[in-house]
């Protein structure tokens, strides 16, 4: 048996990849009732160790690989954090917005090449609306996917460029697209979202400037059919009128007026040099579904930009905690070929500088490289609050 000096450090506890084994006993079984040869090993000091039997990978039972690859340590995405262990904020409206279902509407102005930029700061709401897309049908939906949302729902504009309307939706939020509220060719989307208790009808607009009577006759009419389906209602998008002026004849007050609606933003939301302008709106039918709304910070930092509306739902509803991770199929592993492509490796090379976690990453990437050619694996999405008795074959056979 291994004898009390013996240490094992895990490569995602300590990111030390040490093994300070003196003795092992060729008799002792691994947990995985898998046997180690017996080996002997010096080690004066954790880096000369390291350098000196780097070669202890291959040379020991291919076991131990398996063991590695069988811990937890080897996965560099075991999902998220546990409330517990994460750090928690110092801003109050962050602990809402981890608990609470959030949306924000922005003008983009085109979005193709801003959406890694998204993705790193709005990443945070559950709802995404972007209007002044600029997509044209050459651009696939697979061309414009983010992380953690569902394909986007978008309308292109259609004849000339410019415009457009997109949404993106989390993953785990319930919702459909409703079409049939769309009137003629207006640049909008409406979708209809669920929870346990509760049903909203989301829409986003896009109206260009100066755009004709008969263009805000069909936003009326696409409004009032959303509101004949007795449900909560919630509006945003660029409306390209500014409620800053304060009158009573444009075409945005008689709409509040005709259907009883709230505008819940009063900052300007499109600046420039010389003026500022309250163009982009957050309207609801009943104010009380909201518990915050307000504008948020310019994605850029240019001389003429728009700002983010941003509003934060009531609804009392906790969202699935759902991540992505891959899962190995050992049965199917080819070891054979994976041994043999660990022998190739230069582990030398990963021993040129004195930083132990450096060559701890190395090491760990080298493993993980080989293991991704040679045992099959795939990417599953993990949901916590399902109860694991309720696999697949349970939900299949339901259905």
């Amino acid at each position: 048996m291994l004898d009390k000096q013996d240490q094992f450090y895990d490569v995602t506890t300590t990111t030390r990849f040490v093994q300070a084994v003196d003795k092992v006993d060729p008799s002792y079984n691994t947990p995985d009732g898998c046997k180690l040869r017996n080996v002997t090993l010096g080690f004066p000091s954790v880096h000369d160790r390291l350098h000196d039997h780097c070669d202890l990978i291959i040379s020991c039972s291919f076991s131990i690989v398996c063991i590695f690859l069988l811990i937890s340590g080897i996965e560099p995405n075991p999902g998220p954090l546990t409330a517990e262990s994460s750090s928690s904020s110092n801003s109050s409206l962050d602990d809402v917005f981890k608990n609470a279902v959030s949306f924000m509407h922005l003008n983009i102005q085109s979005i193709v090449p801003k959406l890694e930029l998204i993705a790193a700061e709005y990443s945070c709401h559950e709802i995404l609306s972007f209007t002044e897309s600029w997509l044209s049908p050459q651009v696939s939906n697979e061309a414009i996917l983010l992380p953690g949302y569902k394909t986007p729902f978008r309308r292109d504009r259609v004849g000339k460029a410019g415009g457009g309307v997109i949404v993106y939706v989390k993953d785990n939020l319930n919702c459909t697209e409703r079409r049939d509220l769309v009137v003629c060719d207006i640049e909008c989307i409406w979708l209809e979202v669920r929870f346990k208790t509760k049903k909203y009808l989301y829409g986003t607009f896009y109206v260009p400037p100066n755009s004709s009577p008969q263009v805000w006759e069909n936003i009326e009419q696409s409004i009032d059919l959303a509101l004949s389906c007795n449900l909560d209602i919630i509006v945003t998008g660029d409306f390209n009128t500014n409620q800053l002026r304060n009158t009573t004849n444009d075409r945005i007050s008689m709409i509040k007026a005709q259907f009883s609606l709230h505008q819940l933003i009063s900052d300007p939301t499109y600046i420039t040099e010389h003026s500022s302008s309250l163009l982009d709106l957050i309207l609801v039918n009943d104010p009380v579904n909201l518990l915050f709304s307000d504008i948020g910070a310019p994605l850029l930092d240019q001389i003429r930009y728009h700002v983010p509306v941003i509003g934060i739902l009531t609804q009392p509803y906790k969202l699935h905690q759902v991540f992505k991770r891959k899962i190995y199929m050992y049965d199917r592993g080819d070891y054979d070929s994976y041994r043999h492509q660990l022998s190739l490796v230069d582990w030398d090379a990963l021993f040129i500088t004195n930083d132990v976690d450096a060559i701890a990453r190395a090491i760990t990437d080298e493993l993980i490289d080989k293991a991704n050619k040679n045992i099959p694996n795939r990417i599953i999405t993990v949901r916590k609050d399902i109860p694991p008795w309720l696999t697949a074959d349970i939900k299949k056979d339901d259905s």
